[in-house]
């Protein structure tokens, strides 16, 4: 009987390096998301509890984007 000899394979942890580099950019980009969030539920929270009046907010870019809030 005749033994087979086995090479593990071998993984190279070079490229961790770059993800770690770029990791701030998702922090960041979780971050603004949260604030978002956090100003369009407490515009609602705020409209729901009021039930009267009107509410009306939003911001425009230089580049056409354009956010709008409102609540009647």
């Amino acid at each position: 009987m005749e033994l087979i000899k086995y090479d593990a394979p071998v993984v190279e942890c070079d490229n961790f390096e770059i993800c770690e580099e770029e990791a701030w950019f998702l922090v960041f980009v979780a971050v603004l998301l949260g604030l978002g969030a956090s100003v369009v539920l407490g515009a609602a929270v705020w409209c729901l509890i009021q039930g009267k009046g009107s509410f009306t907010g939003g911001v425009k870019w230089d580049n056409g984007l354009n956010v709008n809030i409102e609540c009647k």
